[in-house]
């Protein structure tokens, strides 16, 4: 059988200060007075030296047993701002942590025995400071805002409201930095976890390395956590690809970017298609459906040629006033392919200013009758354009029984 038995037991009161303590009066004798040890005074300093070196060794091993209990109750505090976030092109970096290993294990069964468990509780003056700073809430405010102050200065300061068990922390007082490879991160990554475990500061940190690395970050978050939206926010701005920052958010439509569900298509009535087929195409329903994607057709089309990308509400604006489409469009194409026809249009307008009788009408109702009386001459029937055609055809509709048809549309 193997006679090697391999104990670690750093759960224990720090005996070995006792050691160092003995070991520097010692050494302090051996100098200040060698003939109390019987000593001649060359030879006292080579003792005090080796008491020395004693006292050291069992004061680092006993600080060693203090910090070991110290973490197991608060962990060191470990703070970095945005800007000391180690980015690399390589490397992800995730934080401070150790490996587990089966020592670690042994550490953490150690801390539930209930004989270690006077280790574990927290000191009596931070008991005493707690129970004062319930007790002079309202009594004596100043002092219990005293108490509750975070600086190194207050050795009672409460516990950070962390959670969880600091124990699992505290088992490895060395802890390194803790990173990993960017070819194993491919694809997406998930961040899970329950109420206050640190799920946004652990996406915080990894978004904070992507943005700055250039990388296209798309983050989803179903919580809606404004923390983490102005860290994307400040982060964004702060490497200067604010311009690239897009947040889709339906609560919040002021800030939301907004998708255009008919603005990219590969032919024109594919918009119609879209918007009618939202529309029932059941008995009589059929016929209103087929007359509304006739109507957005038109619509499309018009938009397109004017250079304008079709959405929601141009389609809207324009089924409800397709004579002002009408208008700009014949404007448009009288511009582009026949400018003697709108110098016709100016003059026309000029000579029905000048009637008595339309004195006081509004000057875009005399340019929509000059150019109905242009696409009547002889020379504006000889144009040969579908869109004009389609929309000239739909501006003859009666507007009440115009209005009734494509109301389902709206």
């Amino acid at each position: 059988m193997s006679d090697r038995y391999v104990m670690e037991a750093l759960l224990r009161p720090a005996v070995e200060l006792n050691t160092a303590v003995a070991a520097g009066c010692a050494a302090f004798i051996c100098i200040s007075a060698p003939w109390a040890v019987a000593l001649a005074p060359s030879v006292s300093y080579v003792t005090a030296a080796g008491f020395a070196a004693l006292a050291v060794v069992r004061t680092r091993q006993g600080l060693k047993i203090l910090r070991y209990r110290r973490n197991l109750k608060r962990l060191p505090r470990y703070v970095m701002t945005s800007c000391q976030v180690p980015v690399s092109r390589y490397r992800l970096f995730l934080g401070k942590g150790f490996a587990w290993e089966q020592k670690h294990l042994q550490r953490l069964l150690e801390t539930r025995r209930p004989e270690v468990q006077a280790f574990l509780q927290p000191s009596l003056p931070y008991r005493l400071a707690r129970r004062t700073e319930r007790w002079s809430e309202y009594r004596l405010p100043w002092l219990s805002r005293i108490l509750r102050t975070d600086t190194p200065f207050n050795p009672v300061r409460p516990l950070p409201p962390a959670g969880g068990n600091p124990a699992i922390h505290g088992v490895e007082p060395d802890e390194e930095t803790v990173s990993m490879d960017l070819g194993e991160r491919v694809g997406h990554m998930l961040v899970l976890g329950t109420t206050r475990v640190g799920k946004t500061r652990l996406a915080e940190l990894l978004i904070t390395q992507d943005i700055r690395r250039g990388n296209t970050v798309v983050v989803i978050d179903p919580k809606g956590d404004a923390d983490l939206l102005r860290r994307v926010w400040a982060e964004a701005h702060r490497t200067g690809r604010q311009n690239e920052l897009y947040v889709f958010h339906l609560g919040w439509t002021e800030i939301s970017a907004r998708y255009n569900g008919i603005g990219r298509f590969g032919r024109t009535s594919e918009v119609p298609g879209r918007l009618a087929n939202q529309l029932s195409g059941e008995g009589n329903s059929a016929a209103f459906r087929e007359f509304a994607w006739r109507v957005v057709n038109i619509i499309a089309q018009a938009l397109v040629a004017l250079g304008e990308r079709p959405d929601y509400n141009r389609v809207r604006r324009y089924v409800m006033n397709i004579t002002g489409l009408h208008e700009r469009y014949v404007e448009w194409y009288l511009r582009e392919h026949a400018p003697h026809l709108l110098a016709v249009v100016d003059q026309q307008v000029a000579l029905l200013s000048q009637v008595n009788q339309n004195k006081g009408v509004a000057d875009y109702v005399l340019r929509r009758a000059a150019i109905t009386q242009v696409l009547e001459s002889p020379e504006g029937q000889a144009l040969e354009d579908t869109v004009l055609e389609s929309l000239s055809n739909a501006v003859r509709y009666d507007q009440k029984y115009f209005d009734k048809i494509v109301a389902s549309l709206l």
